[in-house]
Parts: structure tokens; C-alpha cells; sequence
């Protein structure tokens, strides 16, 4: 049976990564974690230097926290635009030891982590960002893609569910769930699922081919008698 990759929802609009720490972006401009993909979009932020120069002035000055945290999270920032992700995720976890409620810290950090691979500290942020806040789709929905990265489908289904209920607009969760009922042998379910996605998506080129590949997978599929 062919399957697609996985969609994971991509740092916030402070951070992106470049096309060798993220696979795909899709046009509603989420990411997804797998194979073959376009890039997100980088944006300009500040110069490394200029960064590390309010790191060093919060040190002689002992400014407040947030002040720091800032500094940290611009930081983290350039370090993305640079495609330096093992700075990148350091950064972002100065700046969540010192806001440790910023859901916006929390989250890009738990994609960082995503990015490495570290499954166990990338679930945990999301986890910490639902605590923080519950209607989190994006977190919801990258929370589904450990859980099926981990190939429990049954968990990850009630989170991509989640996630789409909380933003319907979104279309990684419809995504998802095609590729988790693809993968369960449900194939009718999850093509469902695809053409939500291509509805609120239709030149997506992920799930055009996804679509596609469930085509293969019915073709194939013993007829009921």
C-alpha cells in the first residue's frame, strides 16, 4: 500500500526553517514531515550580530526577563534564517526557561524539536502549549503526527480530529486522517478525508498525489463479492 508523508503544522510567523530542516510546505502554508516537498518561505529578521549584542547588553545591564527572553527568541530567529537549527532550538529554550508560559516559545521550540527527531521533548511542548492553550489546532495536529510517526493511529486520529475541529480551515488534520484510515485499510474513510483537504486546499500538489495513490490502493483492493 503506497502512503504519503505525514503534515505537521510549521514554526509560528516569527521562525521558519529552511528545505533541509523542513520537507513540504503546503500552500495553506503549514509543513509537511516527510518526503519530496517544496519550502516554507524564510523571512528576513535581524543580523546574527546585532542579536548576540542585546544578549551581551542584557548580561552588563541585568535587564528584567522579558527583555531577555526577547533577545533569546530574536536570536533564535536569525540562527532559523541561517538554517542553524541546533541554535535555533537552543535559543528557544533560553527564552521558554525564561517565559515559561509563551505559547508561541513553547510551540516553536516543540517544532525545533520535531525537526531533530526528538520526539519525546517535542510531545512534551505540545502537551505544555495545550495545557496553556486547549484550542491550539496546530499543536493538536503535530501531537497527532508523534503519535503516527509512532504508528499508534488510533491516538493520532483523535488528535488530527481535534485539531480540525478546533480550525476548520486547517488542512493538515484532513490530511492526516486520510493518510491514518489509508494506512488502517479504510480506504473510502480516507478519501473522505483527502477530498476535505482538497476542498479547502485544491492546488495542493500533497494531497492531489495522495489522492491519487488511494486510487492505486482501491484498484488493487479485493472486490466484495
Amino acid at each position: 500500500m503506497s502512503t504519503g508523508s505525514i503534515a505537521t503544522c510549521p514554526l509560528s510567523h516569527k521562525i521558519r526553517l529552511p528545505a533541509r530542516f523542513i520537507a513540504y510546505l503546503a500552500p495553506s502554508g503549514c509543513v509537511g514531515y516527510g518526503d519530496g516537498m517544496a519550502t516554507p518561505t524564510i523571512r528576513q529578521t535581524r543580523p546574527i550580530s546585532l542579536a548576540l549584542l542585546l544578549i551581551a547588553a542584557c548580561a552588563v545591564t541585568a535587564c528584567n526577563r522579558q527583555e531577555e527572553a526577547d533577545a533569546h527568541y530574536k536570536l533564535a530567529a536569525d540562527y532559523a534564517h541561517h538554517g542553524i537549527l541546533n541554535e535555533t532550538v537552543r535559543n528557544l529554550e533560553r527564552a521558554a526557561a525564561l517565559r515559561p508560559e509563551d505559547v508561541e516559545v513553547r510551540y516553536n521550540l516543540g517544532v525545533g524539536y520535531l525537526q531533530q527527531g526528538k520526539l519525546d521533548l517535542a510531545e512534551e511542548q505540545f502537551r505544555r502549549v495545550l495545557l496553556l492553550a486547549p484550542e491550539n489546532a496546530m499543536a493538536h495536529n503535530n501531537l497527532g503526527v508523534i503519535q503516527l510517526t509512532r504508528k499508534n493511529c488510533e491516538a493520532a486520529i483523535e488528535s488530527f480530529t481535534t485539531a480540525a475541529k478546533h480550525d476548520p480551515a486547517l488542512v493538515q488534520p484532513h490530511q492526516n486522517l486520510g493518510l491514518c484510515y489509508q494506512r488502517l485499510g479504510d480506504l473510502k474513510q480516507s478519501e473522505a478525508e483527502f477530498r476535505r483537504a482538497l476542498a479547502l486546499d485544491p492546488q495542493n500538489a500533497a494531497t492531489q498525489k495522495a489522492l491519487e495513490s488511494l486510487r492505486v490502493d482501491t484498484d488493487l483492493a479485493p472486490q466484495k463479492q
